[in-house]
């Protein structure tokens, strides 16, 4: 989601519309749900995040995403089709890491 222009949304006439969530904000999102308790390091239950949600610094590090979800619509070629292509690229990764763990240990 940080790449931009992506190469494949090339063939699209514009980048109106596209936008992207950086490296560092998907870091700073991911990083702000880690929890130390007793046990150590987790990430945060639901409840927990959406606790936290109405606390207006805590929701502000998720503006970048929020902003792109709000727009993402069929109509919006470019929003849509950076979602499929990251949906398609979950769904190779997670076929990847399915093989890997059927794999026999060396």
């Amino acid at each position: 989601m940080s790449s931009f222009p992506l190469p494949e949304l090339k063939e699209l006439s514009d980048l109106v519309g596209d936008a992207q969530v950086f490296s560092l904000q998907q870091r700073l999102m991911g990083e702000s749900m880690i929890v130390h308790d007793d046990v150590g390091l987790r990430c945060m239950r639901f409840s927990e995040f959406s606790e936290k949600w109405s606390e207006g610094e805590f929701s502000r590090q998720f503006d970048p995403l929020t902003r792109f979800l709000d727009k993402l619509k069929p109509e919006n070629q470019h929003r849509w089709k950076r979602l499929t292509l990251m949906a398609e690229a979950l769904k190779q990764l997670r076929e990847e890491c399915e093989r890997l763990l059927m794999a026999e240990p060396l």
